[in-house]
């Protein structure tokens, strides 16, 4: 419900069996693990939109595909929105898809230059913002009629 709003609080719905183990609802969301090996160095450009001063970066080239195998009987309630930003620093891309019982998410990431100038700045606050937004991603499954 609160997909474009992620401040908001997130409500599970579970049932408990009588032998204690986890049975979901029909409805159930479940947190996609962070990407901080992509996210973790571009924290500190996602502050401030423009610097006065170059920027030291790791040039990285990182791709990464995270596979989950979705409950029987369940499916994604809707799949996040897929994204692509290509900038003169370099580009970050994030898919996702359902097939098959299993959730794919396949992210990209390259930062081309050490040092990026105050001018290029805002390209790389850029690749940082979305990065940083697509980590904090849900999966909502429902029940299949």
């Amino acid at each position: 419900r609160y997909r474009h709003d992620l401040q908001k609080p997130l409500g599970i719905l579970l049932s408990l069996n009588r032998a204690g183990g986890f049975v979901p609802g029909k409805v159930f969301s479940i947190s996609l693990p962070k990407m901080h090996h992509i996210s973790a160095d571009l924290v500190p450009f996602a502050s401030t939109q423009q610097r006065s001063t170059p920027s030291l970066t790791t040039p990285v080239n990182l791709d990464f595909t995270l596979n989950i195998k979705v409950p029987e009987g369940y499916h994604p309630l809707y799949l996040p929105d897929n994204e692509n930003l290509k900038t003169s620093v370099g580009y970050y891309k994030v898919s996702y898809a359902f097939k098959n019982g299993i959730f794919t998410e396949h992210n990209s990431l390259l930062i081309k230059h050490f040092i990026v100038s105050s001018k290029a700045f805002p390209d790389l606050h850029e690749i940082a913002a979305l990065a940083l937004e697509s980590d904090h991603q849900a999966l909502v499954l429902e029940k299949s009629a």
